[in-house]
């Protein structure tokens, strides 16, 4: 009997044992099915966040690749340097979304930035214009070692065809690549408006000059001679034209040559820029030379061309006459001016050269 027992103990042992066994083995399977449950949700979950990321990424993509031939095509009817500045900085704000930016623009004349990088950030902004390449915070410092950390996370330069006209940075770090990327490409193009405009100004400078003296030739003379006096009938001004002429310089050209002739072309010419500082100095053609002085009256015109003929009669050896009109009293407009003071500057001729006279 007890025999009997204690076998019937270890069968309902070892019966429960398998039951246990059946137990634990179900509840790992279920156990498990729900770890690739959790595991296939969170996959879901990621999936479906990397795609809001994708499309918010795309679309930001989309509005920043429709925004910039706007840009272009603002920028390229720009003839300012100041309003090609202003454009750039405010669609900095409105198309890259950056909430604060510093741009530093190079002075050639001054050779400074302007304005002048704070001291913490200065190696940095002057690295990036001197190498012309976008470089970050940690790009910097690899590159420099020892140097104080600067405060901005990313700085570009605005740089076209070899030259560096600026530089452009951020702090922000949030989509710093992305905003690399676009910041560069704006900076260039910036960079070639910029380019573009002083090429432009270089080419109307060239158009506009006599190339034997440097003054302003006659066609630049006439354009802007009707500027200035539709500026002082608005501002009810005075505006003196004067007339010069150098005495015998055909008989001096034909004696000692043309490029002696030309030298005293020259002399003239810087002479006349020295004395009329203020005004208008244009080369009218030949020996003949033309002074726009805007506020000034007959009799202070007259003195100042005085002033230079005595200059020129006993520094450089040379006389010269000339005739001097003053609106609105000799005429109100180009044509009657013009004719007034070569008038007066016939009367100087003829009464025995080496004088000036008024209208």
């Amino acid at each position: 009997m007890e025999n009997y027992l204690l076998y019937a103990t270890g069968g309902l042992f070892l019966l429960f044992l398998l039951f246990l066994s059946l137990y634990i083995s179900e509840k790992r399977k279920s156990l498990a099915l729900k770890m690739e449950e959790e595991r296939f949700r969170r996959m879901k979950e990621d999936a479906k966040k990397s795609m809001k990321n994708l499309r918010k990424e795309l679309e930001e993509r989309e509005r920043l690749l429709i925004a910039l031939p706007d840009y272009l095509s603002r920028l390229i009817t720009l003839r300012s340097e100041d309003k090609i500045k202003n454009l750039f900085e405010r669609t900095l704000s409105s198309i890259l979304d950056i909430e604060w930016f510093e741009t530093y623009w190079w002075n050639d004349a001054k050779r400074k930035m302007e304005p002048e990088p704070h001291e913490r950030n200065h190696d940095f902004v002057h690295a990036v214009l001197r190498d012309g390449i976008p470089m970050t915070r940690e790009e910097f410092l690899y590159r420099t070692v020892g140097t104080p950390s600067p405060d901005l996370s990313l700085c570009v330069p605005l740089r076209a065809f070899g030259r560096s006209y600026g530089v452009v940075c951020i702090k922000e770090t949030k989509d710093l690549e992305e905003k690399r990327r676009f910041l560069l490409l704006l900076a260039q193009l910036t960079a070639s408006a910029v380019d573009n405009l002083y090429l432009f100004k270089k080419i109307e400078e060239i158009a506009n000059m006599d190339p034997l003296t440097h003054l302003k030739n006659r066609g630049y003379f006439f354009h802007e001679f009707e500027r200035m006096l539709e500026k002082a009938k608005r501002r009810i001004q005075s505006l003196s034209l004067l007339i010069f002429d150098i005495d015998h310089f055909k008989k001096f050209n034909d004696t000692f040559g043309h490029p002696a002739g030309d030298e005293i072309l020259k002399r003239f010419a810087r002479v006349l820029k020295e004395h009329f500082t203020n005004g208008l100095t244009a080369r009218y053609g030949g020996e003949e030379f033309v002074v726009v002085l805007p506020g000034v009256d007959k009799e202070g015109a007259y003195k100042l061309a005085e002033g230079l003929r005595k200059h020129m009669e006993e520094k450089e050896k040379v006389t010269v006459s000339g005739g001097v009109a003053c609106y609105p009293e000799d005429g109100r407009d180009v044509e009657e001016m013009l004719k007034k003071a070569d008038d007066a500057l016939y009367r100087a001729k003829k009464e025995g050269r080496n004088r000036i006279k008024k209208a």
